[in-house]
């Protein structure tokens, strides 16, 4: 029994499952942030949020708050680089095949 409820408690906590069960695809989200990375709007979101995240450092909190914002922007830095590194992964050239005659 303890068994069952692991693997039911694994299958259902996979980071690569959203919570209906349905698998994630990775080149959907790859696409999906190499689309947003060059837009406005995407860069507007990211600069807002980081700024308000320090905004509400400089207010002062406590360590714990403190802590808690300061993942929220390793969090937007992350999505930041993922951006990127999947807009440069669709913006590089493809290497042209020779055409025989």
């Amino acid at each position: 029994m303890k068994r069952l409820l692991l693997k039911l408690l694994l299958k259902y906590l996979s980071p690569l499952k959203d919570l209906s069960g349905n698998v994630i695809k990775e080149k959907i989200i790859t696409e999906w942030l190499a689309i947003q990375f060059p837009t406005q709007g995407f860069k507007d979101y990211v600069y807002s949020r980081s700024t308000r995240i320090l905004q509400e450092m400089g207010e002062g909190v406590n360590e714990k708050d403190y802590q808690k914002l300061l993942g929220r922007r390793e969090e937007l830095a992350e999505l930041l680089t993922m951006a990127r590194v999947s807009f440069e992964k669709v913006k590089e050239p493809r290497p042209k095949e020779d055409k025989e005659e």
